[in-house]
C-alpha cells in the first residue's frame, strides 16, 4: 500500500507542474512583453536531409515559396549521406539560383549538419527544418516576428497534437500546454526540432554524439534570453502512434542520460530553470518506473486480496493489448498511452541496469 500511495503523490507532483507555471512562479522569473523593434532583414534556411526522399521535393518547393516574401536570404539544404536516391531530387536543384546544396560523403549525424550549415551562414536569424514533417504556410514569416525584440534567442515551432492520418495525441495536447506555459515565462524547456529559429550570435556548436540535439541547444542558450514558442507555426508529423516504438524510445532515454550527465550544462542554467528542466523533462521519466513498481506490487499483493488481483489482471490486460499486432488496437489512445509507458519501463530499466557496474566501481587506490 505505502508504494501505491508513493506512486500516486508522485504522479500527482509531476501534474502539479503547470499549477506552478501559471500561479508560483511568475514574478520570480523575468518574461517577455511586449514586441518592440524591427524584425531582422534576412535569414539563413538549413534544410537538414536524410534518406527522405519521399518528402524531399515537397519540403524544398514550399520552402522555396515561404522565401519569397524574404528579400534577404539563403537556402542551404544538406545531406547526410542519404542512401534512398535523395541525392539524385537534390541535383535537380543545382542550377536553382535559390539553393545551395552540400553533401556529405558519409552520414555523420544531425550535429554535424547543424554546425556545418552554421558555418556556412550569413544572416542573423538561423532556421532549422527537418524534411519529413509538414508546416502550415505563413509560417516561416511568422516564426521570425518575435526577433523584433532584441532579447529572445529562439523560437520554436509547435507539433500539432493532430496527425496525418487526423488521430490525436494525450501526450503532445500535453506536453503543448506545458511548453505554451514556459513560452509565457520566456523559458521554453526545448524547442521542436523539426522546425525553430535561433540568432546566430547565441548558437553553441553541437557535440556530434548528442543526440537530442534540440534539447541541448535549447539548454545552452536558455541563460542569454528568452525561447518561446509559436503556436502559430504549426507542425504537422507522422501518426504519433508509429513514431514512438522502442527503438526510438530507448534513444530518446539514453539522449536524457546524455544531457543529465553534462555537469556543466546543468551549472549553467538559472536554479528556476534547472528546476523547470528536472520537472518537466526528467519527472515524467520516473512515472514508467513507478507504474511498474505498481504492477509488481499488485502482483505480490494478488495472492491475498482480490482487489489488487483484479489491479494485476487489468494491468496485465493492458499492457498485453497495448504490444498486439493489429490495427485497431492502436487506434485506442487509452492503450497507446499504456503501450508508450511500457516502452519507456523497459528502456528505462535497461539504461539503469546498463549503468549499474560503473556507478557502483570503487577505483582501486592509489599507491605512492
Amino acid at each position: 500500500m505505502i508504494i501505491l500511495a508513493l506512486a500516486l503523490c508522485y504522479i500527482g507532483l509531476y501534474l502539479s507542474y503547470p499549477l506552478w507555471l501559471s500561479v508560483l512562479l511568475p514574478g520570480r522569473i523575468a518574461s517577455p512583453g511586449p514586441l518592440s523593434g524591427s524584425i531582422p532583414p534576412g535569414i539563413t534556411v538549413l534544410l537538414l536531409s536524410c534518406n527522405g526522399a519521399e518528402y524531399l521535393k515537397k519540403k524544398i518547393d514550399w520552402l522555396l515559396r515561404e522565401l519569397e516574401s524574404f528579400p534577404l536570404h539563403e537556402f542551404f539544404i544538406l545531406d547526410d549521406g542519404s542512401t534512398d536516391g535523395s541525392q539524385a531530387i537534390l541535383e535537380q536543384y543545382t542550377e536553382h539560383p535559390g539553393v545551395r546544396l552540400i553533401f556529405h560523403d558519409r552520414q555523420h549525424g544531425i550535429p554535424f549538419s547543424m554546425n556545418r550549415g552554421v558555418q556556412n551562414a550569413s544572416y542573423e536569424i538561423i532556421v532549422f527544418f527537418d524534411q519529413r514533417q509538414e508546416v502550415l504556410n505563413g509560417s516561416l514569416r511568422r516564426i521570425i516576428e518575435p526577433f523584433a525584440d532584441e532579447r529572445v534567442v529562439a523560437v520554436s515551432g509547435c507539433i500539432s497534437h493532430i496527425d496525418r492520418d487526423q488521430h490525436t495525441s494525450w501526450l503532445r495536447t500535453h506536453e503543448n500546454y506545458l511548453k505554451m506555459g514556459e513560452s509565457r515565462l520566456g523559458s521554453l524547456i526545448g524547442v521542436y526540432g523539426p522546425f525553430y529559429a535561433v540568432r546566430r550570435n547565441c548558437y553553441s556548436p553541437i557535440p556530434e554524439k548528442i543526440i537530442l540535439d534540440d534539447l541541448w541547444l535549447s539548454l545552452k542558450i536558455l541563460p542569454r534570453g528568452f525561447i518561446l514558442i509559436s503556436p502559430e507555426c504549426l507542425i504537422t508529423d507522422d501518426n504519433h502512434t508509429e513514431l514512438y516504438d522502442l527503438k526510438r524510445v530507448k534513444r530518446y532515454v539514453e539522449g536524457f542520460g546524455q544531457i543529465a550527465g553534462d555537469r556543466e550544462l546543468f551549472r549553467s542554467l538559472p536554479p528556476i530553470q534547472r528546476t523547470m528542466l528536472i520537472w518537466h523533462k526528467y519527472f515524467r521519466l520516473g512515472i514508467p518506473l513507478v507504474l511498474a513498481a505498481c504492477y509488481f506490487t499488485a502482483a505480490i499483493l494478488a495472492a491475498n486480496n482480490m482487489h489488487f488481483l483484479l489491479l494485476f489482471g487489468v494491468m496485465t490486460l493492458l499492457g498485453i493489448l497495448s504490444v498486439w499486432p493489429g490495427g485497431f488496437l492502436r487506434r485506442l489512445k487509452l492503450i497507446n498511452l499504456v503501450r508508450i509507458n511500457l516502452f519507456y519501463a523497459v528502456a528505462l530499466t535497461g539504461f539503469i541496469v546498463g549503468r549499474l557496474p560503473g556507478w557502483f566501481r570503487v577505483s582501486a587506490p592509489v599507491k605512492g
